[in-house]
This record gives structure tokens, sequence and C-alpha cells, in this order.
């Protein structure tokens, strides 16, 4: 007999599964990426979003779940190779949740995809006037679960470039922090 055993609080995450596919020599790849996020005061459930139906089953909707700028930017910067990729998400609640997702995920043949954020300089002179002559650029790396292939040339080097408007570098190096230590793999 098994015991389910709720995670200790700082163990208790939202995991984000991104689903994308490639079409290569007409034959569909599947892969995704996952991530985890802490709980917050500010990252947390919409139950206002769920029918009764959804209360009543504790089936929840995606639109009840969180999201922030963070998963945004992740999501955005994987459609812009990948248009149809999509998000689910989940709590993470118990240790057989937390065991069933790592022992699934062991499965795969691993690659990685990187984000990359870099500021949009594109008028030479605005950036003269502005005398500043260096801006951040932030980049995330994530791993990539290849789903039903063990074909990793399809999926190597892949990544994408975002770019932000040079008056919101603050706010991005305010979302850092975030971006790389909140932001977690498994």
């Amino acid at each position: 007999m098994k015991t389910i055993t709720v995670l200790p609080n700082n163990e208790i995450k939202f995991v984000k599964t991104i689903s994308y596919e490639k079409n290569y020599l007409d034959r569909i790849y599947t892969a995704k990426i996952v991530y985890k996020r802490n709980p917050s005061l500010e990252y947390k459930m919409d139950y206002s979003k769920a029918t009764p139906f959804e209360r009543q089953m504790y089936y929840y909707s995606e639109e009840c779940y969180p999201h922030d700028l963070i998963d945004d930017i992740i999501l955005k910067g994987i459609q812009q190779n990948y248009p149809g990729a999509r998000v689910s998400t989940m709590l993470m609640l118990c240790d057989v949740e937390k065991d069933n997702i790592e022992k699934e995920l062991n499965t795969y043949i691993r690659s990685e995809f990187q984000i990359n954020i870099q500021p949009n300089i594109t008028d030479v002179n605005e950036i003269i006037k502005r005398g500043k002559t260096q801006w951040r650029v932030f980049v995330k790396t994530l791993p990539v679960y290849l789903t039903n292939s063990k074909e990793i040339e399809l999926f190597r080097n892949e990544g994408s470039f975002l770019y932000y408007n040079l008056d919101r570098e603050n706010e991005l190096i305010e979302l850092e922090p975030t971006l790389l230590n909140e932001v977690m793999t498994f």
C-alpha cells in the first residue's frame, strides 16, 4: 500500500508544461518544456474564473492557474519558433505527483531551448542622445524533452530572440531574479 504525502511547503509548485511540435519530412516530432514556479500571494490560483462544475470536480481550466509576465515571455519565446505551442499548468502538491513527473521526464531525451532578451536598438541617434553605451541582455535556458523521438538533432541549438524597449530595461532588471532563480526545472 502506498501513502500519499503532501509535499513540504517549499516543494509545492505550479508546474508549467509548454508542448509543441515540429514537422520534418512529413513526420510530426513532439517536444515539451517543463518548469516550476513558486506559489505566492501574487502568483496564485484565480478560483473566480472556475465554473461551479470545475469547483465540484476539483478540475480547473488553464485560465484559473497563475501566469505573469515571466510566463508570457517564456511562451512568447517558444511561440516565435513554434506558433502552435500551448501551455498547461498543474499544481504539484503531493509526493506522488512529483515522483510521476520526474519519472516521466527521465524517460525522454533532453535538449535545450535558450531565450535571449535583448534591447531593441534601431535608432543610433537615439543611442547617442541617451549617452548610454551598455544595456542588459537576459538569457534563460530551459530543458526540452523530446516526447516521441530520439532525434535530438532536430531540436539541437534552438532558441529565440526577444527584444525589449530601451525604456523598459529597469522593469526587466527587476524581473531577472524571478526569471533566473524562480523558474526552476526538474
